[in-house]
């Protein structure tokens, strides 16, 4: 199944709003834990196979978004990080792929680090993505060949790339405080 840039832009917005329903599910139970003065543990409920934890917030969002994308689009499926291991559903080559609460290390460290990630995979490419911090309330949206937004206090505005850096401007590297090792650093080196 193709998508043509009439249906990404009608997706969208619908998305973006799905997005931001899952964070404040994600920060009901965040806000909860937090005031719960156990350090997060009435939150956690697991580690998963690869001993990454699972939490009551992975699960509403996990479970929130699967809705929303099952009623926006009920013909594509939807891959998400909290399926059971294993679990594989069959597609034409169109899928949605989520990851309801990235970051659920920083989210039961309390550092407000975390997002809800979106993404709408077509013949293999990313086609539409969306990216919201809950913390921030910032919504990032991105198709593909139709640029990206970020969406702040109510105001879209578009993303411009940066340029390459000159050999006096220092290159900037993002990268996860949770899953930085060796490999890393070797490489910065």
């Amino acid at each position: 199944m193709s998508l043509n840039k009439h249906d990404l832009q009608y997706l969208q917005p619908r998305l973006m709003e799905l997005a931001v329903r899952a964070g404040d599910a994600i920060l009901e139970i965040y806000e909860g834990a937090r005031h719960d003065g156990d350090g997060g543990r009435s939150a956690r409920l697991e580690d998963k196979n690869d001993d990454s934890p699972l939490t009551l917030a992975d699960l509403a969002a996990h479970d929130m978004i699967c809705e929303g994308l099952q009623w926006l689009t009920p013909h594509i499926p939807v891959v998400s990080e909290e399926d059971e291991p294993g679990h594989y559903r069959e597609s034409d080559g169109c899928f949605w792929l989520i990851d309801p609460l990235d970051g659920t290390k920083e989210f039961l460290a309390f550092n407000g680090e975390f997002t809800v990630n979106v993404a709408l995979i077509d013949d293999g490419v990313p086609v539409l993505g969306v990216v919201h911090v809950p913390v921030l309330q910032w919504t990032y949206a991105g198709q593909a060949r139709n640029g990206a937004q970020v969406e702040k206090d109510g105001n879209i505005r578009p993303i411009t790339t940066a340029s390459w850096p000159s050999v006096v401007q220092p290159l900037r590297v993002v990268a996860s405080r949770s899953h930085r090792g060796d490999k890393l650093d070797d490489w910065l080196a």
